[in-house]
This record gives structure tokens, sequence and C-alpha cells, in this order.
């Protein structure tokens, strides 16, 4: 017997001081930020057709397209990985640039990634979004969508949340309903959202929305299961629509991107019309 409860308690313990790892270093399991020199990025910006973008105290926030309608504005917040001048958007890139009269694209940099000071964190990047879309803002004519993708959609979901009446329309690339149910499907022996110091509550965000949001689901999403995000479509209320791309992996972006002209039809057809049919 007490051999038998030497075990339970080595156990135990065991069991608690892995809680306690997640909970104290669960920066190194969310945040996987790539770090590059300015002078790097500059020259990777000029050879995707993008330039420096600063805030009104002249600081670097991210990155804007040199074409694009100016009047027209696309934020996008990206994963949790790399920075923003990521490879993957190059599907997104072309399929704007093939249109003539498409918006300006602003990539929203976190802090702690790229060249940009600072840690990551789920209040930091919430922060640094709002600041980012609070600067397009300031210009009361400028029309602002914003997208988030992964992580990212948690990011898009609170700056809907904060400012519903601003966001005329949201796209949301591989979402989940909140960053605890997805850290719960790779950790359901723990309790995850006891430990989780970082929140993402999507679902709870966009009760605060009522514009059209687009849903683009990969169905072999391996990172954030499908269901999470099919989970936050039908909870939410307002103007939406979901593309599946039922081959698309998690990081297959331009799969996910295929639609891209059909989802921008309808996004822009809601937003000018928004008492037409969901």
């Amino acid at each position: 017997m007490r051999t038998l409860m030497t075990i339970l308690a080595l156990l135990a313990l065991g069991y608690v001081a892995i809680c306690a790892y997640l909970y104290f270093n669960q920066e190194g399991l969310l945040f996987f930020p790539q770090h590059a020199t300015a002078a790097e990025l500059d020259a990777l910006a000029r050879e995707d057709g993008f330039e420096a973008w600063t805030n009104a105290a002249g600081a670097r926030i991210g990155w804007r397209s040199i074409t694009g309608d100016p009047a027209h504005a696309l934020l996008v917040f990206h994963g949790n990985g790399g920075f923003a001048l990521g490879r993957n958007y190059e599907p997104l890139r072309r399929h704007v640039a093939s249109n003539g009269t498409g918006p300006t694209l602003y990539l929203l940099e976190y802090p702690g990634y790229g060249a940009r000071p600072g840690k990551p964190s789920s209040r930091a990047m919430t922060a640094a979004a709002l600041e980012a879309f609070d600067t397009l803002a300031s210009d009361p004519h400028q029309h602002i969508e914003i997208m988030g993708q992964s992580l990212g959609t948690g990011v898009a979901c609170a700056v809907a949340a904060a400012r519903p009446d601003r966001v005329a329309g949201v796209v949301l690339v591989t979402p989940y309903d909140s960053l605890a149910s997805g850290a719960s499907t790779h950790y359901p022996w723990l309790p995850v959202r006891w430990l989780m110091r970082h929140q993402f509550n999507s679902d709870r965000n966009l009760t605060h929305y009522h514009g059209p949001v687009a849903f683009l689901v990969a169905g072999r999403d391996g990172t954030i299961p499908p269901r999470l995000a099919e989970r936050l479509y039908a909870g939410y209320t307002g103007p939406k629509r979901l593309w599946l791309a039922p081959q698309a992996g998690h990081n297959d972006f331009d799969q996910l991107m295929a639609n891209w002209p059909e989802v921008n039809a309808w996004l822009m057809d809601q937003i000018q019309n928004p008492k037409s049919k969901i």
C-alpha cells in the first residue's frame, strides 16, 4: 500500500510540475517569432511590392503595399510564426494585384517579430493591432477590412469587438473559437483553460460585432481542427459565409486563397448592401 501511495504521489507531483512548466513557459509554445534586421526586411519588402508603414509618431508598425486603392485598406494579422512579410501571403498579394481596384494591403508586425522591439503576448498583440487600426481609422473616409490568419484570427476578432462600428468586414483564415479550445485539442489531459495566460476568445469577441464575416477553413488542418472554425461559424449571428478547402492543411494558404475573388465579391456585396441575404 505504501508503495502504491508513493507512486501516486510521484505521479501527482509530476502532473503538477508539468502544469507549472506550461503555465510559466507557454510563450515558447504559442509564439514563434522570426527576427531580421530592418535592412533585411526593407530588401524583402521591395521585392514584394511593400514599403515600411509607420504610426503617427514615425515608428515602424508594419508594411504597406505600394499599389492598391488608397481609400480601401485590408489590414492583415498574421499567425504565430515568422514575421509579417511571410512568403505565404504571396497568393493574397497576387489576387489583390490582379484586381486594379483592389485594396491597399497593410501587414501588421507584432511586437517581438521581425525587427520590431518588444515581447509577444496576447495583450501586446491586441494593443499593437488596435494601434494599427486606429492609425488607419484616423482618416474618416478610409474603408477598412481586417483579415486574420491562424493565431491572428483571435487578434482580428479582438479588434472587431473593440471597433465594431469602424470595421467594415472580417476575413478569418483557419480560425478557432478560443485559443484555449485549440490548445485543448493538443493537450486534452491538461486543465488548459486554467493554465492559459494568453487568451483570444473569438467566440465571445464576435458577439460585439455584427458586420460580415468570411470564414476560410482548411479541411485537413492538423493544427486547428476544422470543428473549432465550424463552431465559431455556427455561433456567429451576423452576416456570414464559410468556404472550405477540403484538401488544404493549416499552412496551405494558396488553396485557402483560391476562392478569394468570390470571398471578396461576397464581402463587398454585404458591405454595400447590408440588408441582402446571407
